[in-house]
């Protein structure tokens, strides 16, 4: 969520097109309804969980799982990574909710282009991702209106004890050559995370492949010691004790979240190391 979200919601009135507007009823509807949630967070459990490990359990490599063991049960918690994947949020999601039986749902705020634009970006929402691509951020600054009312509803869920709610503090995927030198934070995530009061949980996730083909290639491949783990690292959460009772501005939301995409550019290291360490047979 990027920079859009902390700016001002404009007074004109909603610009979105008619399938936008579709669209972002069905999820909004759905992503609203305890039952329907429910049944979406099952669905995701039976099927898309099982899918994503599938085609990665033979190259990943979890750290850090304990420290979400210590947190809090009384609310959500966000949790904030690298983005260079388009599968970063499955991945992250999977090894989560297969440890967590009390992890009744994930949210993966995401650009409305293509997710909510499209049948096909609806379909795959709905199929493979059961809605958890949700609420969606509009780039075009006459729609800005719906990303303030994306901020107070992220908030909304994260107050929920058995929620996570996944976001990059990039705004956008990476895609320099150099995997550990990150963009810059956008302060929307601050925003978030301040109002929010939830635990922060940072995380790095690297070796991931966007073509989904290729992932289930390397991860079946037999006989040869796999290129690319796809290592993830959770962090402790982000100490925001020095930001509480600032006064709320998009200064403050910014540097909040250059405190956030700082100790997610510190997994990083960690996730090099322990990627060396495989590469020597560790």
């Amino acid at each position: 969520m990027d920079e859009a979200v902390a700016g001002k919601a404009p007074d004109a009135p909603s610009a979105l097109t008619p399938f936008e507007r579709h669209a972002l009823g069905f999820a909004r509807a759905l992503n609203s309804n305890p039952l329907a949630t429910r049944v979406l967070g099952r669905y995701s459990r039976a099927f898309t969980v099982p899918l994503v490990h599938s085609l990665t359990f033979n190259l990943l490599h979890v750290e850090g799982l304990d420290h979400i063991d210590a947190l809090p049960r009384s609310t959500g918690f966000l949790l904030c990574s690298n983005h260079r994947s388009f599968f970063d949020g499955y991945v992250l999601a999977t090894p989560l909710l297969r440890r967590y039986p009390w992890l009744a749902r994930t949210y993966f705020p995401v650009r409305s282009t293509f997710f909510y634009e499209s049948v096909a970006g609806v379909a795959i929402n709905l199929v493979f991702g059961a809605l958890t691509m949700y609420p969606p951020v509009f780039r075009d600054v006459a729609k800005s209106a719906h990303n303030r009312e994306a901020v107070s509803h992220i908030v909304d869920i994260l107050a929920r004890p058995d929620t996570v709610v996944g976001m990059h503090p990039e705004g956008t995927r990476g895609r320099g050559a150099d995997p550990y030198t990150l963009l810059r934070a956008q302060p929307g995530v601050g925003e978030i995370a301040l109002k929010a009061g939830v635990p922060v949980v940072p995380a790095f996730v690297l070796g991931l492949d966007n073509n989904l083909a290729k992932q289930a290639r390397l991860n079946f491949r037999r006989g040869q010691k796999p290129r690319t783990p796809v290592i993830i690292v959770f962090g402790a959460p982000v100490d925001l004790s020095g930001f509480v009772g600032q006064t709320a501005r998009p200064a403050l939301y910014k540097r909040v979240a250059d405190k956030i995409l700082d100790d997610v550019r510190a997994l990083g290291e960690r996730e090099r190391a322990i990627r060396a360490e495989l590469a020597r047979g560790g």
